[in-house]
């Protein structure tokens, strides 16, 4: 996971990109959200496929501290139920026991708040 989250919506590098049994994400956490609701799509979808498959699921980035927390937050809320769906609210803190260390940006923690149900509609494919 890596890259620009804030190209243009027609930039080939904008949306996720897929190799084999490898998913990659452009995102950049910014303190102003600027993510498109399609490349969480794409994470759900992919994710989604590998865990019905019974294959192992890594998410990473450089720190492990943003980013990939946040896409685990929302596969276990979303995808799951590991962690309650209600709102990003419950999820962070139930997903904070599980990793304290976990620190997503400004900007996801704003886009979480803010789109919640429209990523958790995207986890059941109904986006």
């Amino acid at each position: 996971i890596g890259g620009a989250g804030t190209l243009p919506h027609d930039h080939p590098d904008r949306h996720a990109v897929e190799e084999n049994f490898d998913q990659y994400l452009h995102l950049v956490d910014r303190p102003q959200p600027r993510f498109h609701l399609d490349v969480f799509e794409a994470f759900f979808a992919f994710a989604t496929a590998h865990w019905q498959a019974g294959r192992d699921l890594r998410i990473h980035c450089h720190a492990g501290r943003s980013r990939s927390p946040t896409l685990a937050l929302l596969f276990l809320a979303g995808v799951t139920g590991d962690i309650p769906r209600a709102s990003f609210q419950q999820a962070g803190r139930a997903y904070a026991d599980a990793d304290p260390k976990a620190r997503p940006g400004r900007g996801l923690r704003r886009f979480l708040h803010d789109r919640w149900e429209d990523l958790m509609e995207a986890a059941d494919g109904r986006a």
